[in-house]
């Protein structure tokens, strides 16, 4: 997941429920839902190892809006995500983030599990949910949230879960021909 951009960007995810064996769908389900989430610019939370955002300033431009969100570390250009969350309040989850203290460590680098993570200033990352008609906050942001873990695991990103613990994995390898295997690579991560 590199995520480069300057100004705010538009993502449409759009979901599709697997049919049941027979080929229908449960009673009232939509084959597919259009998920809106509006990006916006990251915020910058440490320079230099010293946290320069914490909970008590926080900038006004997050609101209080349902949305995703990840925190990053930068290598040039690149945003490389280390934990990925869902909330229905943007403003208060960084909030909360920013006042527990194991996790001001991971920003500041000094917590140990997390190694693989120590290099590179520290980002919040945030998009709002733009609800539509009918559509659950709750059940599309995690649908978001699953689509941006996939996507970080796919690159062989090292994540942090609620515990603040590497995200356990399994690797699967394929072995085959090229035509055998179709789409799918040779070696993938999936969550454990």
């Amino acid at each position: 997941m590199r995520c480069t951009t300057p100004q705010a960007i538009l993502a449409v995810l759009t979901w599709q429920r697997a049919p049941y064996v027979d080929g229908t769908l449960a009673s009232g389900e939509e084959e597919t839902m259009d998920i809106e989430i509006q990006w916006q610019e990251p915020i910058q939370l440490t320079r230099n190892w010293t946290i320069v955002i914490d909970e008590n300033n926080l900038p006004k431009e997050i609101q209080d809006r349902a949305g995703v969100y990840f925190f990053s570390r930068k290598h040039g250009k690149t945003y490389l995500p280390f934990y990925i969350g869902e909330t229905e309040n943007l403003r208060q989850r960084l909030k909360g983030h920013l006042n527990w203290s194991k996790f001001t460590d991971v920003l500041k680098g000094v917590d140990e599990r997390t190694t693989k993570i120590k290099q590179g200033q520290r980002y919040f990352h945030y998009g709002y949910f733009i609800p539509k008609k009918a559509q659950q906050k709750k059940k599309c942001i995690r649908i978001v949230q699953k689509h941006l873990v996939r996507e970080a695991m796919a690159r062989n990103l090292p994540l942090l879960n609620l515990k603040l613990t590497a995200f356990k994995t399994n690797t699967l390898n394929f072995v085959g021909t090229k035509k055998s295997k179709a789409i799918y690579t040779k070696t993938s991560k999936v969550e454990a």
